[in-house]
């Protein structure tokens, strides 16, 4: 008797049910290694545009900035508000997400691996916005001569705080050991009791509060350390000795880039 052999049922695209599973196998394979990356780039390039975005902003609203050069793409080194218009939302939206970022799960964006200096002085600056600027990773100078701040706000250079915003008892170790120079010239607020605190909790930094009539204090950062420039007139006069150990490397630096790779547009001047 002849049997005829049974055929196999092939699908609608004239595979067999085993093909189909196999096929169906390495396509599920295939989407499960494939959809991650398209993910994460498409966050990458999501993150970078903000970034881009909010940097943008805060040099245009800034007095002046500097960047380095010796990259393929400029970061920014400092930000200078100073007799700006800048406003505490500014800070608290703009710049607090590149030190605090939403991508990085709360941690501050690569591209801020540079950043050292900010100037605030003769701005609107108060004790809130000191919760948006302490996250800095590699916060050196920060100058706030003429502002609002009080002694209230510069406990956060070096001590816990807690985030009454937030609504939750959480704690941010925001121990400012980079910081170098912090000047509080003219800052009603500030007591003589604090900056003597500040000096004794974070002893690298030099602490400016009061000036004579005719003196200044000026730092400059060459090769990876701080020269200060100190008339007579001030605190820190010619007797006080107070280059005497501030003169020393500046702590957070990422790399060994030399001075000359530094550059600084004034006014928000292209290059």
């Amino acid at each position: 008797m002849n049997i005829r052999a049974r055929k196999k049922k092939k699908g609608i695209l004239g595979f067999t049910a085993t093909e189909t599973m196999v096929t169906m196998a390495i396509i599920g394979i295939l989407s499960s290694m494939l959809l991650p990356a398209v993910v994460n780039a498409r966050r990458m390039t999501e993150r970078r545009v903000t970034y881009l975005q909010y940097r943008e902003y805060l040099m245009a609203v800034a007095t002046s900035f500097s960047e380095t050069t010796h990259l393929d793409q400029p970061l920014l080194v400092g930000l200078d508000f100073s007799e700006s218009s800048v406003v505490f939302e500014d800070i608290q939206v703009y710049y607090n997400e590149m030190v605090e970022s939403t991508y990085f799960d709360g941690f501050a964006y690569p591209e801020m691996r540079y950043f050292k200096n900010l100037d605030f002085s003769y701005t609107e600056f108060d004790d809130r916005w000191m919760r948006e600027i302490v996250p800095t990773p590699v916060l050196t100078s920060l100058i706030l001569d003429s502002t609002k701040v009080t002694d209230e706000g510069l406990r956060w250079l070096y001590e816990f705080q807690e985030d009454e915003d937030a609504g939750t008892n959480i704690w941010y170790p925001l121990e400012r050991k980079t910081l170098r120079y912090l000047s509080v010239v003219s800052c009603p607020g500030v007591s003589d009791e604090m900056v003597e605190r500040i000096r004794q909790k974070l002893p690298k930094c030099m602490v400016v509060k009061d000036l004579g009539a005719e003196g200044f204090v000026k730092a400059l950062e060459q090769e990876n350390t701080f020269v200060l420039t100190i008339d007579q007139g001030s605190e820190y006069g010619a007797d006080a000795g107070a280059t005497d150990g501030f003169t020393s490397s500046a702590s957070g630096t990422t790399d060994g880039s030399d001075p000359g790779s530094m550059h600084t547009r004034q006014n928000n001047a292209p290059y």
